[in-house]
């Protein structure tokens, strides 16, 4: 339980831009269906690693504090990619599942 709520705090410093770019992705794939999947997929897959970067280089201090708890570098960036590519695929779906 200590380690899924190290992990959501850390996912709180990339939820925002995270959830932001998945939620402006399913609009546009509700808008125009199945024409702008692969575009939307490598948007997605190309702004990640910026964000990371950004995260990474204004949050480097954190790290310290999740090292003393016994969480690594890895493990915080493997949870908080994983969680936030589900955002975007259950996004995708509603988007799909809501389009007439």
């Amino acid at each position: 339980m200590k380690l899924i709520r190290l992990l959501l705090t850390f996912y709180r410093l990339y939820a925002a831009p995270g959830i932001s770019i998945s939620l402006a992705c399913g609009y546009i794939f509700f808008s125009n269906s199945f024409t702008v999947l692969p575009l939307l997929f490598w948007f997605k897959i190309l702004t990640t690693p910026i964000l990371a970067l950004y995260i990474n280089y204004r949050q480097k201090h954190f790290y310290y504090y999740y090292k003393n708890l016994g969480v690594s570098k890895h493990q915080l960036w493997i949870s908080t990619l994983s969680f936030d590519g589900f955002i975007f695929i259950v996004l995708l779906l509603i988007a799909y599942l809501l389009h007439p």
